[in-house]
């Protein structure tokens, strides 16, 4: 949906941009915080990048005016804290139980 949303420039593009953004941001920190042990570092910091680059692409080709730009950018913060915080703190157990 992101990719038909930045295609045709619907007004979800921001926020679809920014949640895959987001995810990509979120999964490199929390390998890079949590599980670098298991999994080399290059991997995660290249999810961070593809992440980064997914985001400053959007912004710089896609986006015209400010407040799509910071609703993209708000959406991938939150976002990628939101994908830590799940994964490190073990919400998953507390909402299946």
């Amino acid at each position: 949906m992101t990719a038909h949303a930045l295609r045709f420039r619907t007004a979800f593009a921001p926020y679809g941009v920014g949640l895959l953004s987001g995810v990509l941001v979120g999964e490199g920190a929390y390998g890079l915080l949590y599980i670098l042990a298991t999994t080399s570092g290059a991997y995660w910091a290249g999810s961070i990048a593809a992440g980064s680059a997914l985001l400053a692409w959007g912004c710089a080709w896609r986006f015209r005016d400010a407040r799509s730009i910071l609703a993209a950018v708000a959406v991938a913060a939150v976002t990628a804290v939101a994908f830590v915080v799940v994964y490190s703190g073990d919400l998953l157990i507390w909402w299946s139980s």
